[in-house]
């Protein structure tokens, strides 16, 4: 096994963020570690490489005891990390940055051409500033620089973070290319889809503690997984909601040998009648004038906006509100006021 972490525990001044944490990654694997923020993944890998000091617990990179080492020793045991965030140097060029990762190694220059031929878009943008780059463009030069101090074991942090879906394929493309390399990947994803398609076996780690492990493959179809991190659609097919339970005589339930009810009020055909009545062209046969009809219509028209009991024309704000000659008054309703038969002479006309 390249590297061992046993029952290791780290945190922050008082507050311990990893309990007791272990595990395995065998030489030419691809392992991933899934878990939500805050689970402690972040901090497990600061511990291995030395950026967080372990409480206690031990970390074997090889065979020999790294446990709180300092983080520039990590370089000799052949392990880099590609932190969260990308944290390339945004003001130096993609070359420097690429330089800077390959400062402890003397073949830095050969080690370069080799690493550009595996990202031929950092080769065209070679004197371009690392922080006018693209999201997906940053994460790949970082990847880059990692791969110039030639590791044996790669530590990747939330590679996927901030990407665009198309970007995040080619990222993940490039970290299982890295396999036939001959490197060691361990990956710290939320993205479990795409890691469970990509690693060989997986952990899953909630408030600081490995609380799940086994193959990519087994931890896709477990049923804990696939609520906590695949969606619940992954858990169990879809099916359609079922119809309520319908009773003999419940008129109040469509179905099932009840009758629908009749909605309450006016019969639509009623309604229907009454439109065409009115909109119906008066035959030339008719007794009536046509003035003596407009005059009904009128008088219809008035007594349906004064109320049942026609107490005269008005507008119809629930005959509470009125217009007058001196703006909008607000008169009491017809049944708390005596009535007057009589309609005004004008619709704006003060009343009596």
């Amino acid at each position: 096994m390249l590297l061992q972490v046993k029952n290791l525990r780290c945190g922050y001044g008082s507050l311990e963020v990893v309990h007791g944490a272990s595990l395995h990654v065998c030489a030419g694997e691809i392992v991933g570690l899934l878990g939500a923020n805050g689970a402690g993944k972040s901090s497990l890998l600061k511990a291995i490489v030395g950026l967080l000091e372990p409480w206690s617990g031990a970390v074997l990179i090889g065979g020999r005891l790294t446990t709180g080492q300092p983080a520039w020793r990590s370089i000799s045991n052949s392990t880099v990390l590609v932190p969260e965030g990308k944290m390339i140097f945004a003001d130096m060029t993609v070359r420097e940055n690429l330089l800077i990762g390959g400062y402890h190694n003397p073949d830095r220059v050969l080690q370069m051409d080799i690493v550009l031929g595996r990202f031929p878009r950092l080769r065209e943008r070679l004197q371009q500033l690392g922080g006018t780059l693209s999201g997906g463009e940053q994460q790949m030069l970082a990847l880059a620089r990692a791969l110039m101090s030639r590791p044996r074991l790669l530590l990747l942090d939330e590679p996927s973070m901030g990407l665009a879906p198309l970007l995040i394929k080619e990222v993940f493309a490039e970290i299982l290319k890295m396999k036939d390399l001959g490197l060691t990947v361990l990956l710290v994803e939320q993205n479990a889809i795409a890691t469970l398609q990509i690693a060989d076996r997986a952990y899953v780690m909630e408030t600081g503690e490995i609380t799940l492990e086994g193959t990519a493959a087994d931890l896709a179809h477990n049923p804990e997984v696939k609520r906590a991190y695949l969606g619940k659609g992954g858990q169990q097919p879809w099916r359609p909601p079922a119809m309520p339970p319908s009773f003999p005589g419940d008129s109040s339930r469509q179905g099932g040998g009840g009758t629908s009810p009749k909605p309450e009020g006016r019969d639509p055909k009623e309604g229907r009648n009454a439109k065409s009545e009115e909109s119906r062209p008066r035959s030339s046969s008719a007794t009536r004038s046509g003035t003596d009809a407009d005059r009904q219509r009128l008088s219809r028209s008035a007594r349906s906006h004064s109320g049942a009991g026609g107490a005269g024309f008005g507008f119809r704000f629930s005959d509470f509100l009125r217009f007058s000659d001196f703006g909008l008054r607000i008169w009491p309703p017809a049944s708390a006021r005596k009535v007057d038969n009589r309609p005004p002479s004008s619709p704006f006309a003060s009343p009596t």
